[in-house]
């Protein structure tokens, strides 16, 4: 007997990683070109500063973001075994989404494609957000009854 509850389960996850993949390819290329060039950057934000500041805050609060965005993604799809406390998975989104409003400032914006590339990443970040809400109401109402426990 085909279990299709399963089935679903399954492939929603995949279109899920798929949404990630898609949405982040392009900014964690150029994360990961940022990170090539981090010891140039620290070299010459000592001895020159200048543009080098943002880009070695873009590139250290983009690492975070991708961080936080794959957390985020490990508690929609295995929400039993969420590792992260909430309020540093927050920072870390926060991190992230600071670093692609910096990077998109910073970078002269010529076509529609230099707009996606900043933009998917945010939309698909609340999108993640949304689909955790049930899972961190959760976790904020196991928070509250620990509490009243404690207070009694």
């Amino acid at each position: 007997m085909i279990d299709y509850l399963l089935i679903m389960r399954i492939a929603i996850n995949f279109l899920l990683i798929l949404e990630c993949v898609i949405a982040f390819f392009g900014v964690t290329t150029l994360w990961l070109m940022a990170v090539a060039m981090l010891p140039i950057s620290l070299m010459l934000m000592v001895t020159e500063g200048g543009d080098s500041y943002v880009l070695v805050a873009i590139t250290l609060l983009g690492g975070l973001g991708l961080w936080g965005v794959l957390q985020l993604l490990l508690a929609i799809l295995i929400p039993a075994k969420v590792m992260i406390e909430w309020r540093y998975l927050i920072f870390y989104i926060v991190s992230g989404v600071t670093a692609l409003v910096m990077a998109g400032l910073s970078m002269p914006i010529s076509n529609l494609y230099h707009v996606l590339i900043f933009l998917m990443p945010i939309l698909v970040t609340l999108h993640f957000c949304y689909l955790a809400r049930a899972i961190t109401t959760q976790h904020l109402q196991n928070e509250l009854h620990k509490i009243n426990e404690m207070v009694q």
